[in-house]
């Protein structure tokens, strides 16, 4: 609000200007006036862009050094023109704002509503602007203060839940649980009445509203009864609700699992199918499935060799450790299988690959396991190992 009125002054200013300067220059065209006039020229467009600022119609541009040069001096007029009809918009859009803001603060019941005057100008319009700002949190803290008792009548008085969102953004139907509650109360006292009424005629009394107190003790004796006998069934009938809505839900539980197991034991089957395809393996009667990580299949696979024979302190070094891997075909796919051998694991030793020719020359059991190699001690009776015998997992 302050640079409207700033922006109405300098235009007002400028235009004073601007008149003087041009009758100066008629009498007289020197060095000194033209930098005064580039001096003046330099100020209106400063002024332009301070009105363009966020305004979303900038004139700074029409205004520039050389739209307000010397030699345009047919035209100064009217282009001098857009800064005081821009000025007249502030001003308007300033009186309209301040108009807004005084109507804003009537509306929420500010007592000390400033005036449109007060509003405007620049020495009063914090005040006011403060005054109204802390009008409308007040308004929204009332209006928030009712609606939280509000929501807690509805909750502690009829059990009905109120959307606290959806009644500050005005939705009349986050009270319509409410109202449907009060209306269903009005109902079952009505339709309370009419029984009432009922029993008094049973026992030949007249009954209204007001004798009740004076009714018989018949009547009282048998609102009593029926009292008694309606609370009864209601609590039967809430019980009986409530074990139906029990086993309901545990069968609505019980289908939710059936239809999740179902749907996932589907999605095992695309997905071991997926996988049959992915590994070139027939659909139907393929039964291989990949080796585990330290599984027996991978064990057997294992087929390792001597690469050094310690005897003099008794050991020898195996070329396989605990990141060794074997190979499994699957389809037209390899997999590398990680048989995770360990310290203590048996193994055999022979010479030659097994088969009809292979020896057999010990078992012996893992030391030391690295990550490509390993040591084993060399048995007290065993054969004689020689470098390049093969080792193989004892299963």
């Amino acid at each position: 609000m302050k640079a409207f009125n700033i922006g109405v002054s300098i235009a007002v200013a400028v235009l004073a200007i601007v008149s003087a300067v041009f009758a100066f220059l008629m009498m007289q065209k020197n060095d000194a006036t033209q930098q005064g006039w580039k001096a003046f020229v330099t100020e209106i467009n400063a002024t332009a862009k301070a009105l363009d600022q966020k305004s979303g119609k900038p004139i700074a541009g029409q205004l520039s050094e050389k739209a307000l040069g010397m030699d345009q001096a047919e035209k100064l007029g009217a282009t001098l023109k857009q800064l005081s009809n821009r000025a007249n918009e502030v001003v308007k859009e300033r009186d309209a704002f301040a108009d807004t803001l005084c109507r804003i603060g009537n509306k929420v019941g500010a007592t000390d509503v400033p005036s449109e005057d007060e509003m405007c100008a620049l020495e009063t319009y914090p005040d006011g602007k403060e005054k109204i700002f802390k009008a409308v949190c007040t308004a929204m803290s009332n209006r928030d203060s009712v609606f939280k008792k509000l929501i807690d009548v509805a909750k502690k008085q009829y059990n009905v839940t109120i959307d606290a969102g959806a009644l500050a953004s005005g939705d009349t139907k986050a009270i319509t649980p409410l109202v449907d509650a009060i209306n269903q109360q009005a109902d079952e006292s009505r339709s309370y009445e009419s029984e009432l009424n009922n029993i008094a005629k049973l026992v030949k009394v007249d009954f209204t509203k007001d004798n009740v107190r004076n009714v018989s003790e018949g009547v009282r004796t048998a609102i009593r009864t029926l009292e008694a006998s309606k609370r009864q069934l209601e609590r039967d009938l809430d019980s009986a609700k409530r074990t139906i809505r029990e086993k309901e839900n545990a069968v609505q539980e019980s289908a939710a699992k059936v239809t999740a197991m179902q749907s996932e034991v589907a999605k095992r089957d695309q997905a071991i199918a997926a996988y049959k395809r992915a590994l070139g393996l027939a659909e139907a009667g393929a039964d291989e499935m990949p080796w585990l990580d330290g599984s027996i299949d991978a064990r057997r696979a294992v087929v390792g060799k001597v690469i050094d024979v310690n005897e003099d302190y008794g050991y020898i070094t195996i070329d396989l450790g605990s990141a060794s891997t074997v190979e499994q075909k699957l389809g037209t796919k390899t997999l590398l299988v990680n048989p995770q051998l360990a310290r203590g694991m048996e193994m055999i030793v022979s010479r030659g690959a097994l088969g009809d020719d292979a020896k057999f020359i010990t078992r012996i059991k893992l030391g030391e396991v690295g990550s490509k190699c390993s040591t084993a001690d060399i048995p007290a009776e065993s054969e004689d190992i020689k470098k390049g015998d093969y080792v193989y997992v004892s299963l």
